[in-house]
């Protein structure tokens, strides 16, 4: 399962149909793959390796937030279309 998958299973379709039309959206999730993967690079880290990873964490957190506000602000828009 990529890490998006399991991040945003319920929206994930609509995730993906954002990725395809959106390439803001699309870059947004290229970011949170790589960041995801140098976490999970990082296992037996160093102390300077720890800072680092800190920042990655904030960062990832960060693309999460961006990633979700925009998913619920499609999701609000398509279903007030709908009504």
């Amino acid at each position: 399962m990529t890490p998006l998958k399991s991040t945003f299973a319920s929206e994930y379709e609509l995730l993906q149909t954002l990725r395809r039309t959106d390439p803001t959206f699309a870059e947004i999730c290229r970011d949170y793959e790589l960041l995801t993967a140098e976490i999970a690079s990082l296992s037996a880290a160093t102390i300077e390796e720890n800072r680092h990873l800190g920042d990655l964490q904030d960062s990832l957190s960060g693309l999460r937030d961006e990633l979700r506000d925009s998913l619920r602000a499609k999701s609000a828009k398509k279903n007030s279309q709908e009504t």
